[in-house]
């Protein structure tokens, strides 16, 4: 829960030093990396609201969408940064 609500957070405040500083390597990254942690948690709540993933199998759901995650933020990073 406080994951999902500090990432908020640093999602804001990221989104305001990324278009204020643009083009820079680093701000674009930790943007990029916050965004992708608050979307694997977000994803983990709605899976479990609708009823998709049952409550036991919470550690899993966290760990593959965290997984899951980190290969979008490599395939995503490489496509600006080849």
């Amino acid at each position: 829960w406080y994951g999902q609500r500090l990432s908020a957070i640093a999602v804001v405040f990221l989104m305001v030093l990324h278009l204020t500083l643009a083009y820079r390597p680093v701000i674009q990254f930790l943007l990029l990396l916050t965004l992708t942690f608050h979307a694997s948690l977000g994803l983990r709540i709605i899976l479990l609201d609708f009823g998709v993933v049952k409550v036991k199998y919470q550690k899993l759901l966290i760990a593959g969408l965290l997984a899951l995650g980190a290969f979008v933020l490599i395939v995503v990073w490489r496509s600006i940064y080849p």
